[in-house]
Formats: C-alpha cells, structure tokens, sequence
C-alpha cells in the first residue's frame, strides 16, 4: 500500500514536470516614431543674385502634397560708367509635384510680367548725351526643376524653363536716331520672343 502510493505520486511528479511550458509571445519590436510630416508652405531666395544685384524670393504653397502654387517677385539694378538699369517684375504659377512630397521634382507654369528702364550715355561729335530706354515684357513660361529638402525645413530648388514673351521697348527721347534704334531692337526682340526662366534658390519649408 505504501508502495503504491509512492509510486502514484511519483507518476503525479513526472507527469507535472513533463507538461509543456507554452511559449510566451515576444514583445513588438519598437518601432522609430514616424517622422514629422513636413510643412505645406516654404519660402525661397536667390543666394548668387546677391552678388550681381538681383534680388529673387518666392513663396510656395503644397496643396495636397502635390500641387504647388507660387509667387514670385525680383528686382535688380546695376550701373557702370555707360549706363544705370533697373528692373523689376512679379509671377504667378504652379508647380506639380509628382513624388507628393516637398522633396520632389516638379513641372511647372508661369505667368509673369517685367519692366525696367535703362538709361545710356552716348558721346559723339556734339559730346556726351544721354536716352533712356523702357521695356516691359508680359511672359509665359514652362519649366522642370528638383527640390532637394531636409527635415529641418532646409530646401535647395533648381528649375529652367522656357516661354514666350511680347516685349514692348519705348523711350521720352525725341532723337530720331535713338528712335530708330529702339523700333529696330523691338522688331528684333518680338521677331524671337524667346524668355527663359530659371532658379537656383535655398529656402526654408514650414
């Protein structure tokens, strides 16, 4: 009787340390946080005009993380010992993103317009005198450009186009040479209203 009970309970025993421990499922891997998404607005400018006069920013707005629209102002002023421009102008467009984020290239469209004015010395037999010449130039433009963007909110964005423009070139000078020479240069200009547009710009996404 006491055998069989030490044996009964040394079956208990090893049927209780023969029962299988069941596995305990691994704890998720952590996963990084997903990265912040970036702005929808950024705000670019020329760094090489800077040297030459030229003064180019413009703003864009991401719509759905693929369409742009942008604004665009520049002005620029320059002189020597011959003559003094200036010139100014604005645009307006649009820009599709086709990887539907900020760091993308993109084809583009803009309307824009520009004018400025120049004033020229000139020294002949009678001496030195001087014109001025204005002209203005409504544009349409397409271009295809990158932007390379980090997420800081640092962007660098290159684009070239190319379009047509109607320019219009006029003087207050009475001189029938000088307006000669202008309606010349006119002809010339609308005979190839050739514009190209371009941009090479570091800026800031928010």
């Amino acid at each position: 009787m006491r055998s069989a009970r030490h044996l009964f309970l040394t079956l208990v025993l090893i049927s209780g340390l023969s029962v299988p421990v069941l596995a305990q499922p691994a704890a998720p891997a952590m996963q990084p946080p997903p990265a912040a998404p970036m702005g929808v607005n950024s705000v670019n400018f020329s760094p090489l005009g800077l040297l030459f006069g030229s003064y180019s920013v413009n703003f864009e707005h991401l719509m759905n993380s693929q369409h742009g629209l942008i604004a665009e102002g520049l002005f620029s002023q320059s002189s020597d010992k011959d003559s003094t421009t200036m010139s100014a102008g604005a645009a307006v467009g649009y820009r599709w993103h086709w990887s539907k984020t900020q760091d993308s290239g993109f084809l583009g469209a803009m309307l824009g317009y520009q004018t400025g004015t120049s004033v020229v010395k000139v020294v002949d037999g009678a001496g030195e005198k001087s014109f001025d010449v204005s002209v203005s130039a409504p544009s349409v433009t397409f271009n295809v450009g990158r932007r390379w963007a980090w997420s800081n909110g640092l962007n660098i964005t290159l684009r070239f186009g190319v379009g047509r423009a109607v320019y219009s070139l006029s003087s207050t000078s009475t001189d029938p040479d000088v307006q000669d020479a202008i309606n010349t240069v006119d002809d010339l200009m609308n005979a190839l209203p050739v514009t190209l547009d371009g941009e090479l710009s570091i800026g800031w996404i928010f």
